[in-house]
């Protein structure tokens, strides 16, 4: 019985080798033996390009968008990211060609054009408890998930961050923005509040001048805070064919985002007059803000997914919850990852691994 307890004993502690040459140990968990085969957070793709194949946006009207966003290291604590989005879909402009005053040229989708970098000051590597799912079972509105914790480390950082963030919306002014907009004729002499259907009071542009379609650019500096968390644990569990891992990046951040200028585009009439829109008091926010939250795997290929809340500096439409700027963005696709990045020398990791090796 003694010897058993023995043998046992050296199978689930003794050190192996795993196949990528990482050392790899056993452990009991419950009922199942585990084979930890990687714990080292530092294998994660420092260069990622991604793409949503689909992504929402509650900006002042419906939108559904596609992006493309490339980030990289610069050693390890500078963080440069550059996002291209482009709008397939926006409510906004399926207003076009009703007889509107609007934009000359006629207008376009939403786009958002996001350059920006991050600084960690703070980048530290932990020993921690990570959860790995073996399995998960839906059946009806029950889900059962078969999961492990196992003895490993994360990476957690923490950083100031900044950029510019610019882009252009088509704005729709309908009765809930007519009281804070005006028409200003080419020649200046004309200026008139917006009129409701109906209540011709004042003289208006030709056409549907009830509701004019503008062209709007906004370019925005912003700054805040992220946060990163960094796992990947890999593990081979036993009754279980393929490798199970917890393999993410996840990133939280938060900007205070601020405006100087909002240009609205002037608009055309129907016989082909020029107006210009003019915002009237605190029809302007030059402030806003976006909590976002996202992640990402750190293999070489994965889904990736992003959302955020806020509210974007910009023309106000009214004082719903939905006019007065305030959004929410829901974001899903795949991205690709590489080790390559731009090292430097004497910083970030290496320190920290000179530090513990003087433990």
């Amino acid at each position: 019985m003694l010897t058993q307890k023995l043998i046992l004993g050296v199978l689930l502690l003794v050190p192996a080798l795993s196949v990528s040459g990482q050392r790899s140990w056993s452990y009991s968990a419950g009922n199942i033996n585990v084979a930890v085969l990687e714990t080292d957070p530092d294998k994660y793709k420092r260069t990622v390009l991604s793409t949503d194949l689909i992504g929402f946006d509650t900006y002042l009207d419906i939108n559904v968008s596609y992006n493309f966003k490339l980030e990289t290291m610069l050693g390890e604590r500078i963080m440069p990211s550059l996002q291209i989005r482009h709008s397939w879909l926006d409510a906004a402009t399926s207003h076009i060609g009703g007889g509107y005053p609007t934009t000359a040229g006629g207008l376009q989708k939403q786009s958002i054009t996001d350059l920006g970098a991050v600084y960690f000051f703070h980048s530290v590597k932990k020993k921690a408890s990570v959860k790995v799912v073996l399995s998960s079972v839906t059946s009806g509105r029950y889900t059962t998930t078969h999961s492990v914790h196992v003895p490993s480390e994360v990476r957690r950082m923490a950083g100031i961050r900044g950029g510019i963030f610019a882009f252009r919306k088509a704005l729709a002014f309908d009765e809930n923005s007519h009281s804070t907009y005006h028409y200003k004729s080419a020649d200046g002499l004309t200026v008139v509040p917006i009129s409701n259907v109906g209540n011709y009071t004042y003289v208006q542009p030709a056409g549907q001048a009830y509701m004019p379609i503008a062209m709007s650019h906004v370019t925005c500096l912003y700054g805040g805070i992220h946060l990163r968390n960094i796992k990947h644990t890999v593990i081979k569990a036993e009754g279980y064919r393929r490798k199970k891992a917890t393999a993410k990046v996840v990133d939280f951040y938060f900007d205070l985002m601020y405006a100087p200028t909002v240009i609205i585009d002037n608009v055309v009439d129907v016989d082909k007059k020029e107006w210009t829109i003019v915002p009237q008091d605190e029809a302007i926010r030059h402030l806003g803000y976006r909590i976002g939250y996202a992640f990402h795997s750190t293999r070489t290929a994965g889904v990736i997914f992003s959302s955020e809340f806020g509210k974007r500096p910009g023309a106000k439409m009214g004082k719903s919850f939905m006019d007065n700027g305030t959004f929410v963005t829901f974001n899903m696709g795949f991205s690709i990852g590489s080790g390559k990045y731009l090292k430097l020398k004497h910083e970030g990791h290496k320190k920290e691994a000179k530090a513990e090796g003087e433990k």
